[in-house]
């Protein structure tokens, strides 16, 4: 009980069964009413975030992203990410923030020049900026997060693994929620139509419509996505859906698809009221 976090922390991974463990005893410490600084300490440590370590050197890749041989090879990426800065969302109040989120981006496409930028991932370096405010930690958090984590698997040439969730997105819908699954089927409704955006930003694209002193519902999100991958994923639409299912029964024909894709992203079930139920419902999924 002497000790800081960061030195429990120490403590505890030197344990012989830590490995073991060791998703239980994060899913544990995050779980608990912790500031936003300690759940940060607690991602980065998950991650093994370390930017001073770091095989990435933030200055100098961002002088590689300024020459013409970069700027001619990646000519389609850099022309997305100029689009996109101006419609990405941040809740800090800064005047460099488009130049902070260029350089992030651009920095991110010289160093993991595997993965296709696309809409969606500026979204999450958002949201990343907006909890660290400092750029450098940002674009080291976000390779961590690329590198570390199940979300590089959907960036191939097709989104051939994101399809793959889909599919299994559809049959446990099936299997947990009959009713929802066959209006969907009655009005063919594929779910790709309002899940894939949610799927490519790890929900963030909520972020501007959270209530402005709480984001309790994403930063849960964001904990399990972390540690246990796109099975979070599955449990957290499923209590959507049944938080929402008399509503979307209710339904007509052709109205549907506008319920799912605006409706959901305003509604109130993210506020504060409705948060812990909301939880209960998803963690009541096995």
């Amino acid at each position: 009980k002497y000790l800081e976090n960061k030195d429990k922390f120490k403590l505890i991974c030197l344990g012989k069964y830590f490995m073991k463990i060791k998703n239980q005893i994060y899913k544990y410490l995050l779980n608990n009413d912790i500031s936003l600084e300690k759940r940060l300490h607690i991602w980065k440590s998950y991650l093994k975030f370390n930017s001073t370590s770091s095989l990435y050197n933030y200055k100098s890749i961002l002088e590689e992203t300024k020459t013409e041989i970069f700027q001619k090879a990646n000519e389609q990426s850099v022309i997305q990410i100029n689009k996109d800065i101006n419609r990405t969302y941040f809740r800090t109040k800064d005047k460099n923030l488009s130049n902070i989120l260029y350089n992030i981006l651009t920095s991110f496409v010289y160093s993991e020049n595997k993965i296709n930028y696309v809409q969606g991932i500026n979204s999450i370096t958002a949201f990343i900026y907006d909890l660290t405010k400092n750029e450098e930690e940002t674009f080291h958090f976000l390779i961590c997060l690329f590198n570390l984590t199940q979300i590089r698997d959907i960036y191939d040439d097709e989104f051939h693994y994101l399809k793959i969730l889909f599919y299994s997105m559809e049959r446990i819908i099936y299997l947990y929620l009959p009713k929802i699954y066959s209006k969907l089927k009655d009005q063919n409704m594929q779910i790709s139509f309002f899940m894939s955006a949610y799927f490519i930003t790890i929900f963030t694209i909520l972020y501007p419509n959270l209530p402005e002193n709480d984001v309790s519902f994403l930063l849960h999100i964001w904990d399990e996505f972390i540690i246990e991958g796109w099975k979070s994923f599955f449990s957290a639409w499923l209590a959507i859906l049944k938080f929402l299912e008399n509503d979307i029964l209710k339904l007509k024909e052709g109205d549907i698809m506008n319920f799912l894709t605006n409706k959901i992203r305003n509604c109130v079930l993210f506020q504060k009221e409705n948060y812990e139920k909301l939880l209960e419902i998803k963690n009541s999924f096995k």
